[in-house]
């Protein structure tokens, strides 16, 4: 079975010498993992591709017997952390690890997928204040997947 989709990374798991398992959130499936065999080698052209929180165009493939899609082809579409600070980095997997405890219906996977876009890209901007934008995102997305749930203001 072959698919493309959209993605972005947000975990990488070392596997064997030179390879790795890879988690990313994806515009059609949610949370989707994948080996990237050979990525680590030196001499391979999707090294720079596979890095946390870049968002990618990826053909993965997976035979009947397999368990794990296998990467085949990449391209970048968005580079959502490069040279970020820790405290950044900290608060990106925070949007991730909320992402992954949520139970997002399939009705409402692109509209979610569209609006960790637009955070993750309005996001690069921000130097500060990381909890308060962690926090309006997680609001909205809450808004999102749920229409009833109005945040109480002060």
């Amino acid at each position: 079975m072959n698919l493309t989709t959209s993605a972005i990374i947000t975990q990488k798991t070392e596997w064997k010498e030179s390879s790795y398992i890879v988690q990313c959130f994806s515009k059609d499936f949610a949370f989707i993992s994948f080996i990237a065999h050979g990525i680590k080698k030196t001499n391979n052209p999707n090294q720079e591709t596979i890095q946390l929180y870049n968002e990618l165009e990826l053909k993965l493939s997976k035979s009947p017997s397999a368990e794990l899609y296998t990467m085949q082809n990449t391209a970048i579409l968005n580079k959502y952390c490069s040279g970020s600070s820790y405290n950044k980095l900290v608060c990106l997997s925070a949007v991730f690890e909320l992402l992954r405890h949520i139970i997002i219906n399939n009705e409402d996977l692109e509209s979610v997928y569209k609006y960790v876009n637009q955070f993750l890209y309005h996001f690069k901007s921000i130097n500060d204040n990381f909890l308060v934008y962690f926090a309006r995102f997680t609001f909205q997305l809450l808004s999102i997947i749920n229409p009833h749930f109005l945040p109480i203001t002060c």
